[in-house]
C-alpha cells in the first residue's frame, strides 16, 4: 500500500471520516466564545507577576551567592 492512501486508494483529500463530515465542515460547526476581556488580563496579569518574582528571586539569590 502506498503511504499516501488510506483505505482502498482513497487519497486524504478524500477522505472524511466515519460520519461522513469532512475536518473543515466539522471545525465550522464548533464554534467558541472568545475569552472575556477581564479574565484574558487577569490571567496575563497574574502570570507577569509570576514571571517578575522568578526573576526577582533569581536575582537576590545570585546576589546572596556572591557575598
Amino acid at each position: 500500500m502506498r503511504g499516501d492512501t488510506l483505505q482502498r486508494g482513497i487519497r486524504p483529500t478524500e477522505y472524511e471520516g466515519h460520519d461522513g463530515v469532512s475536518r473543515t465542515n466539522r471545525s465550522e460547526h464548533k464554534t467558541s466564545e472568545p475569552l472575556n476581556p477581564v479574565v484574558g488580563w487577569s490571567i496575563a496579569l497574574i502570570v507577569s507577576l509570576g514571571l517578575w518574582w522568578g526573576l526577582w528571586r533569581a536575582v537576590a539569590s545570585l546576589i546572596s551567592a556572591l557575598r
